[in-house]
């Protein structure tokens, strides 16, 4: 929408639009992410997706705690109003009169216009007049009855021509409140950052310091150039937007392109193979040709030699047989013995012959190559889509770095550090009787059952230990570990800079090795959450903060600030919230913690607060911030906003703390001393 001159509107068409039927605006109603819908359509949207986001429990169906938004995809928390009915879920989203006063102008313009009373009893009637007041197109005689009825009698009402010469006044007339009907919003709280109508000023506001009128606000916006400065902000987004889908098209028209490659390469293959085995059937074709001729010719070969005695021995028998029947007794004797000599002939070749004989199979044994083929080769080869971080510029934040410093300026913790004590309750000798070294312990990690890991860097060692401070178990590794993090329930991960590698622990009667993976660079602090690890590698260029998948995938490396210097300088322990949205990582050598919040996936705002001699850090329950200050000697609490510290455990009670871990369900800590193999445990009051 622009202002192209006093009392001139000119409206994008899609603003009046509805996202869901793409019709003009019927009862326009606004979710949070600022998108708005016909209260029908929204209506008919929530009520389809709760029908599929609804989930059983115990037998009974629960409806779904976010809504996501049909334009965005933005999860809106309806959580407070998630077990109503779909109907009550659309009217908890705000009536957007002003999208209604626009449409009304555009549509008098238009000509389209139809009297607002008239349209809501079924009927039509041209707009004559306009009610300030009402914000309604009236026909003659609902002007007329407007007029003079008692409740609307001082309303101000224009004739058509008058409100299009003075459309301004669209500016002039303030928000409704939702809560107290008929007040508008003519106030505004700095503090809550909200409006307000007098009534909410007396009952929700009247602590509220800094509540001014809308008009003073709007001044002083204008005078800070607030709507200048988002606007700029927003055509940074679009156009980085829009770098990142003419980005995304390109990788889309590239991927099309290697599939493309890599059905051609895969047809290959299969022609590849074909060829070779063509080549190799004929090739063992004529083995079994040339086989075979040489075994017929030898074959034959005996059948006529057998059949050449075969002969010999009918003619001596026919020969005797007739001599037997014809000749005379001299003639018989002498044939006998001349049988008798033929005979010994017959059996001398034929056993000759016989002895030669050999019965042949042909017997066909496959290859092992090729049985490997036909058995063991089960696809092409391995087919995966690799991974890194993208090369695009980060997202302009310079709207969460502004909310940051003006929160920071207008706003205090409301958390009293000073009633947040630690009582010393255990110390013990984490030392086992063949470690060779005097312990280091770099890292330290609560299960959730209580039982706790000390990570022994100079013994090469993980270390388990029960609720009550036993030993229970301990594994050994080829090189030196630095931290631990519990990945779940029974699992945890251990980061081994040497190796650049995480290797992953099962715990149970034993400690045994599962997965383990490798990555580009030496990581030393690490934090799991919700499936992923933080780790920290400050041997990098830049050091960075690396963002890793369960299986092993770099997601993102965070190392830089939006003017691509280097964020840490030698970050050595990191922890972050439950969520994984708000990280902080302590640097050894710049003597600071850097805060990451997360404002869309891996896209971070940043803040430091300066400390010195930082190592292990961790968080509890409510959000405080636990500092090891080795050389200080101390360990340092820190509010949630980063704002109010104080020394919570001094040097009196605890020498070079290392590392630091808390424990959820108990509410105590656990610190390591880097000149002792003592551990320490304080509980909070």
């Amino acid at each position: 929408m622009a202002k192209t001159g006093r009392g001139e509107i000119k409206i994008n068409e899609r603003f009046l639009t509805c996202g869901l039927c793409n019709q003009w605006f019927t009862q326009p109603r606004t979710l949070p992410c600022l998108h708005s819908y016909c209260e029908s359509c929204l209506y008919k949207n929530i009520n389809d997706y709760i029908a599929k986001a609804s989930v059983k429990k115990g037998g009974q169906t629960a409806n779904p705690t976010e809504y996501i938004c049909p334009t965005c995809s933005k999860a809106i928390d309806v959580s407070k109003f998630s077990s109503q009915p779909a109907k009550n879920w659309t009217t908890k989203f705000p009536l957007n009169t002003f999208l209604l006063d626009l449409l009304d102008v555009e549509l008098l313009k238009r000509g389209e216009k139809t009297c607002g009373p008239c349209t809501r009893n079924g009927d039509k009637s041209e707009v004559v007049s306009w009610c300030k007041e009402c914000r309604d197109g009236l026909c003659k005689n609902c002007a007329k009855v407007h007029h003079g009825m008692r409740v609307s009698m001082e309303h101000t009402v224009l004739s058509k021509e008058e409100f299009m010469k003075h459309i301004s006044l669209l500016q002039e007339q303030q928000e409704f409140c939702q809560k107290h009907l008929g007040k508008t919003l003519d106030m505004y709280c700095m503090v809550d950052k909200e409006l307000c109508c007098p009534n909410c000023v007396a009952e929700e506001h009247r602590r509220c310091d800094r509540v001014v009128s809308v008009m003073d606000a709007v001044k002083q916006s204008r005078l800070d150039k607030t709507p200048e400065f988002l606007k700029k902000n927003l055509d940074e987004y679009n156009d980085h937007i829009e770098k990142i889908i003419a980005a995304r098209t390109n990788k889309l028209l590239s991927l099309d392109e290697q599939k493309s490659k890599l059905i051609e390469e895969f047809a290959q293959i299969r022609i590849n193979v074909i060829n070779i085995l063509d080549k190799l059937e004929k090739a063992i074709k004529k083995e079994l040709s040339d086989m075979h001729a040489v075994e017929t010719k030898t074959m034959e070969k005996e059948i006529h030699k057998s059949k050449k005695i075969q002969t010999a021995v009918t003619n001596a028998h026919d020969l005797l047989n007739v001599t037997e029947n014809h000749g005379s007794d001299s003639k018989l004797i002498k044939t006998i013995e001349e049988v008798k000599r033929e005979c010994l002939w017959y059996e001398e070749e034929m056993g000759r012959l016989r002895g030669k004989i050999q019965d042949c199979e042909y017997v066909f044994e496959i290859d092992d190559h090729i049985e490997t083929l036909l058995n063991k080769v089960k696809k092409y080869g391995e087919l995966n889509a690799r991974h890194s971080p993208s090369k695009l510029q980060p997202f302009p934040n310079t709207v969460t770095i502004e909310k940051s410093i003006e929160q920071g300026k207008q706003f205090k913790s409301t958390l009293s550090l000073k009633g947040r004590n630690a009582e010393l309750v255990k110390s013990f000798d984490a030392k086992m009787e063949d470690d060779i070294k005097e312990c280091w312990y770099t890292g330290a990690a609560f299960l959730s059952d209580g039982r706790f890991a000390l990570v022994d860097r100079s013994n090469r060692k993980l270390k388990l230990f029960s609720k009550t401070y036993r030993l229970l178990n301990s594994i050994f590794f080829t090189t030196k570990p630095w931290d631990v993090t519990v990945v779940g329930e029974n699992e945890i991960a251990v980061t081994l800079p040497e190796e650049h590698g995480i290797q992953l622990l099962s715990i149970g009667d034993s400690i045994k090795m599962s997965d383990y993976f490798t990555t580009e660079e030496a990581c030393f602090g690490i934090k799991h959450v919700r499936g992923k690890f933080f780790a920290l590698c400050y041997d990098g260029k830049p050091p960075a903060l690396k963002v890793i998948s369960s299986d092993g995938r770099e997601l993102a490396a965070i190392g830089v600030d939006d003017d691509g210097s280097p964020l840490f300088s030698r970050p050595i322990y990191v922890t972050s919230n439950n969520a994984g949205t708000v990280i902080y990582v302590s640097d050894e050598r710049r003597g600071c913690i850097t805060c990451l919040t997360e404002t869309s996936e891996h896209c971070y705002t940043y803040s430091t607060i300066d400390l010195s001699h930082v190592a292990g850090i961790t968080l509890d329950r409510e959000g405080n911030l636990y500092v090891c200050r080795n050389h200080a000697k101390s360990v340092q609490v820190v509010s949630p906003e980063g704002d109010r510290l104080r020394t919570i455990i001094s040097r009196e009670e605890v020498s070079y703390p290392r590392a630091v871990a808390y424990d959820d369900k108990e509410d105590r800590l656990l610190i390591t001393q880097g000149d002792k193999s003592v551990v320490k445990i304080f509980q909070f009051e």
